[in-house]
């Protein structure tokens, strides 16, 4: 007679309390510790990530703080892509409320959760054009 086991695991949602509301396109990229990182605009036009945090839950950050970004300043374009060296290359147009654009193109960056969330590591990977 065969024998028949099961194994189940509880998946839990990411973000509970609701649906992630984007506004297009999204982008995965696998970190260094092969957990994804989801980059996409969110529908009030901000750029964020969604990442595992320190304490092994997903998390929404936004990063337009880290980008030095106005509170009316609109993500209008996003590109992301992963090299085989799992180096992360961004770039993001911003429409702001002056009329004028800005094209925001970044060095390509390690895929290290950590160097995601700090602020002057991202600032400092942004090309300046001089």
């Amino acid at each position: 007679m065969a024998q028949v086991t099961t194994r189940c695991d509880l998946m839990q949602n990411a973000f509970p309390a609701g649906p992630l509301s984007l506004q297009g396109k999204f982008y995965v990229v696998e970190d260094i510790e092969g957990e994804h990182m989801i980059i996409s605009v969110d529908e009030c036009g901000s750029l964020c990530l969604v990442g595992k945090g320190a304490n092994g839950h997903n998390e929404l950050i936004n990063l337009n703080d880290s980008f030095a970004l106005s509170d009316t300043s609109k993500i209008t374009a996003l590109a992301v892509t992963q090299s085989r060296q799992s180096l992360v290359h961004l770039t993001f147009a911003v429409s702001n409320a002056d009329g004028y654009d800005d094209l925001h193109v970044m060095r390509p960056m390690p895929a290290e959760p950590r160097a995601w969330l700090d602020a002057a590591s991202l600032k400092s990977g942004l090309y300046t054009g001089e």
